[in-house]
């Protein structure tokens, strides 16, 4: 079944990711991850695997290409806070 309208979707999954990786990138030039909160990014990252959930559960594609791509950003964001702002790495 082919969704109206669907190449929507996936610019705007496009866009969005691009969108949300300036920030991964910006993080990771500058090395400063102070101004993110853990509860933000685990809320993000769990929030990404409902999305994936939702979007395989509904065979929504951009969905589905997006929600993993937001997911890694995030855990990496996540690793790099912890390994700037802790000893611990």
């Amino acid at each position: 079944m082919s969704i109206k309208y669907e190449w929507t979707g996936f610019v705007a999954a496009i866009l969005g990711a691009i969108s949300f990786y300036t920030l991964v990138y910006h993080n990771y030039v500058i090395q400063d991850t102070t101004s993110l909160s853990f509860i933000w990014l685990f809320t993000t990252t769990g929030l990404q695997f409902l999305w994936l959930i939702f979007g395989l559960a509904n065979n929504i594609r951009p969905t589905i290409l997006v929600a993993p791509l937001v997911a890694i950003g995030t855990m990496y964001l996540i690793y790099l806070k912890i390994k700037l702002e802790t000893d611990i790495l």
